[in-house]
């Protein structure tokens, strides 16, 4: 009897052990949860920030009517409640977004110069109107999106402040954070990467060129519980997924369990933007899509 015994309780251990390998994970396509559709072929989202249970989403919204683009700050519930639309009312582009601790918001973008005063290389003829009246010199829209813009806006869509540091040349704003020492801003210029630090009055340090920096990698993991969750774009066979075999390089969420094995695999639709984790909450991940921009919020088994 006690060796039978011995034997069920050998069998039942074997089984726990094994249960893993044998347990069938599939990679489930997760659809958006909510999408921000694009209304005109020059929309765009270039950032993302998550803030307790909302989700602020930095774009550039094209007038079709005038070909000009501005950008605009807005706040979303995680249910795709829109909660508040700030728009930039000048020419502009959006870029990312981040906050300081009194939970003022920063918004990266670029604008051109107002306005330049055409040179002329040699002194140039007076021009009479037919009423004897000298005409001035031509000014004209420089039409090159030249200046760096920091818009700081309160946490309810109020515009407080605009700082701005014109550049020789076009400039593409990459990333802005925000520490104790001011708001540090990444951009490229032609042939250069830089960085600039900005102070609480908007005052603007020499750029400082540096090292372009690699694409943006968007592989994370993020703790839950004993067990771990891993965000990752992969074009291969997941271990242990023979079957799923991804065309290209595809975002997927994967879900540990404590002893390593898989337990979940969701795949993204789309070019991912951002992604975030908030354990009451799940994995948020954003996606550029030919519709517009869809958020998917993962929450993990338990």
């Amino acid at each position: 009897m006690k060796k039978y015994r011995l034997f069920v309780i050998g069998i039942f251990s074997l089984f726990l052990i094994c249960e893993p390998a044998f347990a069938v994970v599939k990679v489930v396509v997760k659809r958006p949860d909510f999408t921000v559709k694009y209304e005109n072929s020059g929309d765009q989202v270039s950032g993302g920030l998550l803030i307790g249970n909302s989700l602020l989403l930095s774009s550039t919204i094209e007038n079709p009517s005038s070909g000009i683009a501005s950008a605009q700050l807005s706040s979303y519930g995680l249910d795709g409640t829109k909660q508040w639309d700030l728009p930039i009312k000048t020419e502009s582009v959006a870029g990312p977004i981040t906050r300081d601790t009194t939970g003022d918001i920063y918004l990266l973008g670029v604008t051109p110069t107002s306005a330049q005063r055409i040179s002329q290389s040699a002194p140039q003829p007076v021009t009479i109107n037919p009423d004897n009246v000298q005409v001035d010199p031509v000014e004209t829209p420089s039409n090159t999106l030249n200046t760096l813009a920091i818009w700081k806006i309160s946490n309810t869509g109020t515009l407080l402040q605009t700082f701005s540091l014109p550049m020789a040349e076009g400039v593409i704003p990459i990333s802005i954070s925000y520490s104790t020492s001011g708001i540090l801003v990444g951009a490229f210029l032609s042939k250069n990467y830089f960085q600039v630090n900005m102070d609480e009055n908007g005052g603007f340090s020499p750029p400082t060129y540096l090292k372009a920096p690699r694409n943006i990698d968007l592989t994370q993991d993020f703790k839950y519980g004993k067990e771990k969750l891993k965000f990752l774009s992969t074009a291969k066979s997941l271990i242990g997924i023979p079957t799923w075999k991804p065309k290209k390089p595809t975002p997927v969420l994967i879900q540990y369990s404590k002893f390593g094995s898989k337990r979940a695999v969701n795949s993204f639709e789309g070019m991912p933007l951002f992604v975030f984790y908030k354990s009451s909450i799940g994995v948020i991940v954003g996606s550029e899509s030919p519709s517009g921009f869809g958020i998917s919020i993962v929450k993990p088994l338990n």
